[in-house]
C-alpha cells in the first residue's frame, strides 16, 4: 500500500488515470471448480477453488502470487510448455483487479532461449515489480531436443543460463534488461523490514542479500550442513523460501526428501541471516514451501503434497505458526485443494499472498481434470482464516473450540459450551448432545441443541453503539423445522421478547433468508444460490457495523455484501445476539464453534492509514486510487466513505479530519494551507479532473 512509502506524491500517475490513460488488461474466464476439500476446517473458511488459465495442449508449472499498491494480485509462472523440461518455457503473468474475480489473459514476461522456470515475483517498497527465473539447459538431456541445443552456441547459453532478475518500474507494463541473480528459488527473495532482500541458496546453503533491490548480491552467510541429520536425496537446502518473523527473526523452509521422509526442514537466524541454526523436521509433510508474514504477524506455510500415504490425497497443503516459527499447527493443518491422481512432478509449488480485506490467495499448479493428460493447469484456492486472534481493540470475543474432535473429521462437530457467550433466559433448554458419525448429533460429541420456541440469548459484555463492528458466528446443522439468528437493538420492526430485531436471519429446507424492512415492508429475501441440506454443517458468519443500513453474511462459501438492515432507521445500538428454533415442536437445531466479536470504534476518522494523525499520508492514499472502485471501506485503499469507489466523499473526510491526532514520533503537523472547501460530493460531479489538478498545486505548499 502507498502507505509504506509516506510522503510520496503520486498525482501523476493518478491524473494518468482519471484521463482514461491506464489501460484495462484483456479480460480471460477463470472459472471454480468442483470442491475437493471440506469448506469448513479447525483454521480455515474455504471459499473456492479456481481454474485461472488453462493452456490447451501446453504445460504451467512454477507459479508465484504478490499483490501490489494498488491491490492488484499479480501471478507469474512458467507457461506455454511442452511439459515439465523443454526449451520453450517462458516466464508469463496474470493479473487480477477486482479481488480475483476476473483474470487477465497472460501476458509475456520474458521468453529467452533457454527453458525459463521458477519465476518469482516480489513487490518492492518502492513500487518497482522484481521477478527472478532460472534459464535452465536440462533440455539437453532429452532427444527430441537435441537439434535445438545444437543449434544453441555457447555465447548464448553462457548469457542467459543461471538465475536471473528483472525489474519494472510500470507494474510489468515493460521490463528492464535481465541481471544475475545468485540462486535459483521458486519463489526468490523476501524482502525484509530493513529494506534489504534475502535468499538461501540449494546446495550450498549459501544466503545472499541485495542493499540495492536485486542489482547486485553478495554471500552474507551459511546454513551448516550435517551430513548425519541431513540426508536429502535431492540436494541441502533445495528450493528454500524464507520470511522475517514478526520479532525479526529469520525463518527459512526447505524441500527434503529422505524415503519416505517428506517433512519440510527449517532453519532459523536471529542476526539478519549470517548464522543459522542446524535444519530441523517441522512435522510439515511436503514439497516445496513458500512462507508468507500474515497481517496479525502469524506465519503461513503453503507446501504441495506429492508423496501421500495410503489414504491420502495429492494436493496442497498450509500450516500457521502463531510464534514465528517455533511451533506450526500441523495438527490443524489446513486442506486447499485435493488432486485428482497425477504425476507426482506436476503438481504444487503453491504460493499464497493476502488480500486488504484479509483473505488469502494460494496459487498452484495442478491437472484439473484427468481428460486434460499431462498438462496441468494455473489453479488457485480462495480462503480464509478461521481465527485470526482478538484485534488490538476488541473488548468482547468469546468462542468455544475443542480440537479433541477425531482427526481427518473436519466437519466433525466439537465438544464445547458456552461459557460467557450466552446467558440462557428461562424458556431455554440447552442440552448436551453428539454424534458418532459427523452427519447425525446423537451421543458421542457435545453440541448445542435448540428445540421449538427454545431460544438463546447472547448478551454482549457492553453494548455495541454506532461504529463498532460486530462479528457473529457459527456451524449450524439443520435437522428439521427452521431456525433463526438476529441481532437485536433498538431499532426494528417486529420483537422478540421485547427487543426489537435489527437483522433476522431464518435458515429451513426453503433456503437462507433475510427479513428486509427497509421500506417498511419486513418482507422475507431469499438469497440465491444459498441452500441449505438437511442433516449437514453448514457455516454462517453475519458482520455489521453498528449505525449502517446495510450487512454482510457469509452462508457456507458463498459472500453477499449489503443486505439492508429490518429497520426502516439505522439502529444506534445493538445489545443481544440471539439463536432460536422455529415455533413447531418439530423444529430442531444443532450449533457449535460459535464466535462472538465486538471490535469497538476507536478508528479516528479520516486516519487511513492507522497511524493515529491525518496527514500528506492519508491524502496519498486517496489521491493513489482516484476514481478507482475498491473493496467496500478498505480504509487503506482510500474508502472510508464506505461506497466501493474512491472520489470525492473520501477526500473531504481526510481534509475534514486534517491534523486531528497526534502526529507520529519525529513529525509534525501539516500547514492547514489546503484552501478547499468541503461541499457534498454531488456538487462535484462534473469537476474532478480540476478538482484534483487544484490538489496537484497545492500539495507543494504542504
Amino acid at each position: 500500500m502507498i502507505h509504506h512509502r509516506i510522503g510520496r506524491l503520486v498525482c501523476l500517475a493518478v491524473i494518468a488515470c482519471v484521463s482514461g490513460v491506464c489501460a484495462d488488461p484483456t479480460v480471460a474466464a477463470s472459472y471454480d471448480v468442483a470442491p475437493t476439500v471440506a469448506t469448513l476446517q479447525p483454521q480455515a473458511l474455504i471459499l473456492a477453488e479456481k481454474v485461472l488459465l488453462r493452456q490447451p495442449d501446453r504445460y504451467i508449472g512454477w507459479p508465484d502470487i504478490a499483490v501490489n499498491d494498488a491491490g492488484e494480485m499479480l501471478v507469474v509462472f512458467s507457461g506455454d510448455r511442452d511439459w515439465h523440461v523443454d526449451p520453450w518455457g517462458k516466464v508469463q503473468m496474470v493479473r487480477s483487479q477486482d479481488g480475483g474475480v476476473t483474470w487477465s489473459e497472460a501476458e509475456t514476461v520474458i521468453d529467452s532461449p533457454l527453458d525459463d522456470r521458477d519465476p518469482s515475483i516480489a513487490v518492492l517498497p518502492s513500487g518497482v515489480l522484481y521477478v527472478t527465473f532460472n534459464a535452465s539447459t536440462a533440455f539437453d538431456n532429452y532427444p527430441e531436443y537435441a537439434d535445438y541445443s545444437a543449434s544453441l552456441s555457447a555465447a548464448v547459453r553462457d548469457q542467459w543460463r543461471g538465475a536471473k532478475g528483472l525489474h519494472s518500474s510500470d507494474n510489468g507494463t515493460t521490463w528492464g534488461s535481465a541481471t544475475d541473480a545468485p540462486t535459483a528459488s521458486p519463489h526468490g527473495p523476501t524482502v525484509l523490514d530493513d529494506g534489504r532482500m534475502l535468499v538461501v541458496g540449494g546446495g550450498t546453503g549459501y544466503v545472499y542479500q541485495s542493499t540495492n533491490f536485486g542489482l547486485s548480491w553478495s554471500h552474507i552467510g551459511t546454513v551448516p550442513y550435517n551430513p548425519s541429520t541431513y540426508n536429502n536425496a535431492y540436494s541441502f537446502m533445495s528450493e528454500t523460501t524464507a520470511v522475517e518473523g514478526s520479532d525479526g527473526r529469520l525463518i527459512a523452509l526447505t524441500r527434503y526428501k529422505d524415503g519416505s521422509d517428506i517433512e519440510l526442514r527449517q532453519a532459523e537466524s536471529e542476526d539478519g541471516g549470517i548464522t543459522w541454526t542446524d535444519p530441523h523436521a517441522t512435522g510439515m509433510r511436503g514439497y516445496p514451501a513458500h512462507l508468507l508474514r500474515l497481517d496479525n504477524g502469524w506465519l503461513l506455510a503453503s507446501y504441495g503434497l506429492r508423496v501421500p500415504l495410503p489414504g491420502e490425497s495429492m494436493g496442497q497443503r498450509a500450516s500457521i505458526s502463531k510464534d514465528n516459527g517455533r511451533t506450526w499447527l500441523v495438527d490443524e493443518e489446513i486442506v486447499l485443494s485435493n488432486a485428482v491422481p497425477q504425476d507426482a512432478g506436476h503438481l504444487g509449488y503453491p504460493a499464497s499472498a493476502q488480500l486488504p480485506d484479509g483473505t488469502i490467495w494460494t496459487v498452484y499448479y495442478q491437472i484439473e481434470k484427468p481428460e486434460h493428460g499431462e498438462h496441468p493447469s494455473l489453479m488457485a484456492t480462495h480462503w480464509q482464516l478461521r481465527d485470526t486472534g482478538a484485534p488490538a481493540n476488541a473488548v468482547f470475543q468469546d468462542t468455544f473450540e475443542d480440537t479433541s474432535s477425531a482427526l481427518g473429521v473436519p466437519n466433525n462437530p466439537q465438544a464445547g459450551s458456552y461459557p460467557g457467550l450466552a446467558s440462557i433466559d428461562a424458556e431455554s433448554l440447552v442440552l448436551p448432545v453428539g454424534g458418532a458419525v459427523p452427519q447425525a448429533p446423537g451421543t458421542g460429541t457435545k453440541v448445542m441443541k435448540i428445540n421449538g420456541k427454545q431460544r438463546n440469548y447472547g448478551i454482549l459484555a457492553e453494548p455495541a453503539t454506532p461504529g463498532d463492528i460486530l462479528t457473529y458466528e457459527f456451524d449450524y446443522y439443520h435437522s428439521a423445522g427452521s431456525a433463526t439468528f438476529a441481532l437485536l437493538g433498538d431499532q426494528g420492526h417486529e420483537t422478540l421478547d421485547g427487543q426489537k430485531t435489527s437483522i433476522w436471519v431464518q435458515v429451513s429446507g426453503a433456503g437462507v433468508q433475510y427479513r428486509d424492512g427497509v421500506d417498511g415492508s419486513s418482507a422475507w429475501v431469499t438469497l440465491a444460490g444459498a441452500t441449505v441440506s438437511p442433516d449437514t454443517w453448514q457455516h454462517y458468519e453475519l458482520t455489521y457495523t453498528v449505525g449502517e443500513s446495510s450487512f454482510d453474511l457469509a452462508v457456507g462459501g458463498l459472500i453477499y455484501q449489503g443486505l439492508n438492515i429490518k429497520s426502516t432507521a439505522a439502529p444506534a445500538l445493538i445489545d443481544r445476539l440471539m439463536l432460536a428454533a422455529g415455533g413447531a415442536a418439530s423444529s430442531v437445531g444443532y450449533v457449535d464453534n460459535t464466535l462472538a466479536l465486538l471490535i469497538r470504534n476507536s478508528v479516528l476518522v479520516g486516519d487511513l492509514d492507522g497511524d493515529g494523525f491525518v496527514g500528506i499520508a492519508d491524502l496519498n492514499i486517496v489521491l493513489s486510487n482516484w476514481n478507482q472502485n475498491v473493496s467496500l471501506g478498505d480504509q487503506l485503499s482510500g474508502d472510508p466513505s464506505g461506497d466501493g469507489f474512491v472520489g470525492i466523499e473520501d477526500l473531504n473526510t481526510v481534509l475534514g479530519s486534517w491534523n486531528a491526532g497526534a502526529p507520529p514520533a519525529a513529525a509534525v503537523p501539516e500547514p492547514m494551507s489546503l484552501g478547499i472547501t468541503l461541499l457534498p460530493g454531488h456538487r462535484y460531479a462534473a469537476r474532478k479532473f480540476s478538482e484534483l489538478r487544484m490538489i496537484t498545486r497545492l500539495l507543494p505548499s504542504l
